[in-house]
Formats: C-alpha cells, structure tokens, sequence
C-alpha cells in the first residue's frame, strides 16, 4: 500500500488484512498442529520435553482453498467470500442451483457446472472422512479455482502461498496488536 492508494484498493486491503488475521492464521497454525502431531505420532511419540505424550488418534489435514464465488445473482455474485463452500457441501439451494446451471449453460459458461462442483466436493469431504482419498500431500492445497475446476498448489513452490505464509507470520508475530487493530477498525474499541 501506498500514500496514494485509492480508498477500493484500501478497502481491499482491509478486507485481505481482516481475513487472514480472522481465519488464515488459525487455518494455516490449526494445519500445521496438526500436521506436526501426526509426524510426531510417526515417528514412534511425541517430542521429548512436549506436553503432548501421547497421540491417541493422529490425523492427517489438507488444506483447501475455493477461488470460486457465490453462484446466485445479487451483491456478492462471484465472491469467494468465506463460506461459498458450504452451498456445495451442504447442496443448500439445489434447485437454485439446477437453474444457475441452465443459464450458465445457455449463456456459453464452459466450466464446470455447479451441480458436478456439489458432487465433487461431497465426495471429497466424505472420502477424506472416511480415510479414503489417497495420498494426502500436507504441503499443498486442493484450490478450487475461479471456473470450479480443482487442482493442487504447493505451498513452497507457488508464490501466492509463500507471499501468504510471510504475512501470516507478521500476524503471529504480532499477534495480540493484530487483535486490536482489528477491533479498532471495526469500531470494538479496546481489547
């Protein structure tokens, strides 16, 4: 950001700030626990020293991330604002749904279609239940992409990721002034 940033791309950045201070710190801290425990629980216990003694039930974690937006016509249409996802692993609004999908088809849309992206990510989330995904990379995110097509990034080697793990460091370094910051802007007051 600059002195003369204008007040959309401020905004913008408030947003983003707001975001990854709300919910990406704790998913990407939250991943992490658990990624480590379960390579602790691996490799035969916990770190000596850890209160942690015993892992009775490691787990493996991928993360994801939905690029895609809203379905339905109105204000948010085609944010990936937080919770989109759950339209699909819910089929909440199936019928809305159906219809979005008869005028994306009409209107030439040539990505994946919002009842197959329902599907898949059912199957995903109940397979991953189930321990039945595979081999699951912790080093990478299943990204479902702006046109509902699913593919996987690594987090070292794709810079959006490592960009993103910098400024999610700064937020757990500062952790306690983030929360107040953020109150602050959202007129909470003091913490």
């Amino acid at each position: 950001m600059t002195p003369e940033a204008s007040l959309e791309i401020l905004h913008q950045g408030l947003v983003e700030f707001i975001t990854h201070a709300t919910f990406g710190y704790s998913i990407r801290s939250a991943h992490r626990e658990l990624v480590s425990d379960c390579h602790r629980a691996a490799e035969g216990g916990a770190d000596k020293g850890s209160s942690t003694q015993t892992l009775r039930h490691p787990t493996l974690a991928q993360r994801y991330r939905v690029k895609f937006g809203n379905p339905f016509p109105g204000p948010y249409h085609n944010d990936a604002h937080h919770c989109v996802d759950l339209i699909y692993q819910f089929d909440a609004f199936h019928d809305d749904l159906i219809a979005q999908d008869r005028k994306e088809a009409e209107s030439g849309y040539d990505g994946v279609s919002n009842l197959t992206l329902r599907r898949d990510i059912q199957d995903y989330w109940i397979n991953f239940i189930v321990g039945d995904v595979g081999n699951i990379d912790e080093q990478s995110a299943l990204v479902y992409q702006e046109d509902r097509r699913v593919r996987m990034e690594g987090f070292k080697e794709n810079q959006a990721w490592v960009k993103e793990d910098e400024r999610l460091d700064l937020i757990g370094r500062y952790r306690r002034e983030t929360i107040v910051a953020m109150r602050n802007v959202m007129g909470l007051g003091p913490w």
